[in-house]
This record gives structure tokens, C-alpha cells and sequence, in this order.
């Protein structure tokens, strides 16, 4: 992984961390705290100095979902994809450089646990509350679970949690709105009462393709992308559609938001909506359409400063001017 210059395309400095005896070295930046940026692959996490280039720390995780809130890493280390075994949820302490439990689904029983990503926010007395979600599946009899916790770090008590049968989502933290929690799973979305774990609104798919695990909370509307490429606005007080168009196939990274619209990149096209009206404002797509993974791999990075947004496919990293 390459640091250039956006202005000379220099590099400034070059990482390669990984093991080259492991089969999956797909890399994702998940945060970056002052200077330092966090990113794993399937099997570790990394904290990188972002000036230099060099590791400050890795630790072995399996499968772990990352996440920052309120300063801190989140980071989970389920500990096999293929085993039914203990699932655990981590906070690193930038400032103190520590590493710390938060909690544990222990090992034993019928379910493949994994613990989500996590968000932290504190209470009037304040003590830390945490939003994360427990997901599992089983084989024998076959089922999904998606479960919500609210949970007092400062006291190790759950304070309440809501339970559906659904599958994961997988990967984007629970929203926190006022006296309102959002999260999604494959199906549904949700709104739960922040208080006492009651369910406010849910909103069901109605075709057979569910949501992959992206959704944001812009003003009024929760928006989310479905697997199949509908791109949905949602009343964050009601649930109710407000708009639904399919712009895409549904492989997507993240969103990002600037002045009013949503740019993601979805396959082998970038698009720009309006969020207010859900209108396309702009697309465009890779010239590598041509090849074998014709498809962008990561999400679109803005530099209002510059005017200029990037997107990277499987061969190049595209500099494109941000559209009047």
C-alpha cells in the first residue's frame, strides 16, 4: 500500500505488512485517529503511523469487524468462521495505548457467533453506553439471529437488547439519533427506542434481494443500498419509502455525503445522487470494463479542497473532478 502525494502523485512512502503465506491479502482502512490509521485483513489489525509509514502495533484477529466512536477502536476477534466458538468485543485506547475485553459471547452451544461493529456514546452520569450487534447462524436446524445490545461498559450490565431472526448485515455500526437507535440486517431496517430497547418502526424488504450492509442517517432519511442496486430513502421517524430507484448491482463499499449528495461507488460505475430527491446526478464508469473484475474495490474518497474525488478498481487509482 502506497501514501501519495495528491498533488505530484509522488509516493511518499510505501507499506507491506502483510504475510505473504496467507491466502486472503485484501487490505481495509478502517479509521484513522490523529495519526494513525487502522486497517486489517482477514486475520489481523494493524495501527500504521501516518506520517512515516511504519507499524506501531498488529494483533491476530479472525474475521474482526472495526469500527471508531467517540475516540476509541472497536474491534471484535470471532474466533472461527467454520467452528462454533467464542465471539469477543475489544476497545483500544489510543491515549493509554491499551487493549481491553468489553465482551464476551463464550464458546459452546449450536451458533456461529460474531460480534459487530460497535458505537459508543456516554449518559448523563457519564458512564459509557455501547450499541453493538451480536450475529449468528446455525446449520442444524438452519437459522439467523441479529441481535442489538445496549450495554454499560462502566457497570459490565447489559441494559437491554432486541432480538430478531434475521441474518446480519454485517460490518456498519448501529446509528444513534437522539432518543432513537437505527441498525439494519439483510431484511429489515429497524428503529428502536433508545430508553428501553422497544421497537419503534421496522421496514421489510419486498422483493426477494436483501440490503447489503450499508446505511446512513442524512438529515430526515435513513438511506440504504439493497443487492440488488435499489438505491432507498427511508423516514428516519415513520420508516416509510420515500423514494426507491435501481441504479446498480448492488457491490458496493461505503457512501460517502457532501452538500446534498450521496457518491458511492456500485460494480464498475460511480454514481452521485441527490438525497433529497433520490435523483442520479452522475455516472461514470471504469475503462476497465474490459477485463475479467471490471468492478471499483473501495469506496469513493472526496477532497472538496481540491475538488477532486478517488476511487481505485483492480488496476488503477482514478483522481475525477467532483461534478458543478
Amino acid at each position: 500500500m502506497d501514501l501519495l502525494d495528491p498533488d505530484t502523485k509522488e509516493k511518499i512512502w510505501r507499506w507491506d505488512g502483510f504475510d505473504s503465506n496467507l491466502g486472503n491479502r485484501n487490505f481495509v482502512i478502517h479509521a484513522i485517529l490523529n495519526t494513525t490509521f487502522y486497517g486489517s485483513d482477514t486475520r489481523r489489525l494493524f495501527a500504521v503511523n501516518l506520517e512515516t509509514g511504519a507499524t506501531k502495533w498488529k494483533i491476530d484477529t479472525d474475521w474482526s469487524i472495526v469500527s471508531a466512536s467517540n475516540g476509541a477502536l472497536f474491534y471484535s476477534s470471532n474466533e472461527s468462521y467454520y467452528q462454533p466458538k467464542a465471539a469477543s468485543l475489544f476497545k483500544y485506547d489510543p491515549v493509554h495505548d491499551s487493549h481491553e475485553v468489553v465482551f464476551k459471547i463464550p464458546a459452546g452451544g449450536e451458533w456461529y457467533n460474531f460480534l459487530e461493529s460497535c458505537t459508543s456514546t456516554y449518559n448523563e452520569n457519564g458512564e459509557e453506553i455501547l450499541y453493538f450487534i451480536q450475529a449468528a447462524y446455525r446449520y442444524d436446524p438452519f437459522g439467523d439471529k441479529t441481535i442489538l445490545y445496549c450495554y454499560n461498559n462502566d457497570t459490565d450490565e447489559v441494559l437491554w437488547l432486541y432480538a430478531t431472526d434475521n441474518p446480519m448485515a454485517s460490518s456498519k455500526p448501529p446509528i444513534i439519533d437522539g432518543d432513537r437507535v437505527y441498525f439494519g440486517t439483510v431484511h429489515n431496517m429497524y428503529c428502536i427506542e433508545k430508553a428501553t430497547g422497544a421497537l419503534i418502526w421496522v421496514e421489510k424488504r419486498t422483493r426477494l434481494d436483501g440490503y447489503n450492509s450499508l446505511y446512513r442517517l442524512i438529515d430526515d432519511k435513513i438511506i440504504r443500498i439493497s443487492s440488488e442496486g435499489y438505491f432507498k430513502a427511508l423516514n428516519k421517524m415513520t420508516g416509510e419509502v420515500i423514494y426507491e430507484h435501481q441504479y446498480g448491482t448492488g457491490y458496493t463499499d461505503d457512501m460517502e455525503y457532501l452538500n446534498g449528495r450521496m457518491y458511492y461507488a456500485d460494480g464498475s460505475q460511480l454514481n452521485i445522487v441527490d438525497v433529497a430527491t433520490g435523483e442520479r446526478l452522475y455516472r461514470w464508469e471504469t475503462k476497465n470494463k474490459n477485463v475479467d473484475e471490471p468492478a471499483f474495490i473501495n469506496h469513493v474518497a472526496l477532497d472538496p479542497e481540491r475538488g477532486v474525488m478517488y476511487v481505485s478498481d483492480w488496476y488503477y487509482i482514478n483522481c475525477i473532478k467532483i461534478p458543478d
